[in-house]
This record gives C-alpha cells, sequence and structure tokens, in this order.
C-alpha cells in the first residue's frame, strides 16, 4: 500500500512537471515570435526571410526524427514503473533515447549535406548555406532536450 501511495504521488508530480514543461514552451515561442518582430525592423526583410528558413528547416528535421516521443516514452515507462518493473523501465529509457540520439546524428548529417540545396535551389538565398550549416548541431540538442 505504501509503494502504490509513492508511485502515486510521483505520477502526479510527473503530470505538473510535464505541463509546466509545455508551458515554458509556449513562453519560449511566443518570445521567439517576438524577438522575429523586434529583429525584422533591425535586420530587414532579408534578414527575417533567413531567421525564418533556418527556424523552419530545422524544426521540421526535428520532427521527422522525435515528433511527439516525449509523451510515448513517459507513457511506456509510467505502465513500467505501475508493475514494478523498474530495471525493465531504465532500460526501455535507455534504449529510446540511444535510438533517438543515433536518428539525430543521421538527420545532422543529412542535413549537413543538404543545406547548398535547400538553400540555393529550393529557397533561393545563396548566402543561407552558411548559417544552415553552423547551426546544423541545434538538431541533436533538440533532440537531447526533448529525450531527457
Amino acid at each position: 500500500m505504501k509503494n502504490e501511495a509513492k508511485m502515486s504521488l510521483l505520477d502526479s508530480l510527473k503530470n505538473v512537471i510535464e505541463a509546466k514543461k509545455r508551458k515554458i514552451e509556449i513562453f519560449s515561442y511566443i518570445i521567439g515570435l517576438i524577438s522575429f518582430i523586434l529583429l525584422g525592423k533591425l535586420i530587414g526583410n532579408n534578414g527575417v526571410a533567413y531567421m525564418a528558413v533556418i527556424v523552419e528547416s530545422i524544426g521540421l528535421f526535428v520532427l521527422m526524427i522525435h515528433g511527439r516521443s516525449a509523451d510515448l516514452i513517459g507513457r511506456l515507462i509510467r505502465s513500467r514503473r505501475k508493475k514494478n518493473q523498474y530495471k525493465e523501465a531504465g532500460e526501455l529509457f535507455k534504449a529510446i533515447v540511444m535510438i533517438q540520439i543515433i536518428a539525430a546524428v543521421v538527420m545532422m548529417v543529412v542535413y549537413f549535406f543538404l543545406t547548398d540545396i535547400l538553400a540555393t535551389v529550393i529557397f533561393k538565398l545563396p548566402f543561407l548555406s552558411v548559417a544552415l550549416k553552423i547551426l546544423t548541431p541545434v538538431i541533436i540538442l533538440s533532440v537531447l532536450q526533448s529525450a531527457v
């Protein structure tokens, strides 16, 4: 009985943490939009176009890697923990994080080599490829942040 009370307390605490994490994500998105608006006046239309392409292309690659996997990981681990399968929950978490890291590294390499095509052929912004290559590590950092 005592163990079940601890588990329900931990689950409710995790739900509160997940809700706060979502609020922080929404808040950071709003800050990003405001910075786009403010920087638009400073750097002009071309600068905003470069920033928008960078944010959207990196967002697309990150979305292809993990999507909403954080919710899936949470559900799978909670179900294992409710069954008192703590070791399996830890192994499952490690396996999923490793798969995501491998996928992020692969997508990072693909993105790095596609930056010239993205910049010149698709978006027709030739100087964008340098900025895209510099910001390529953001992909793996974003996936790591969402997994943990």
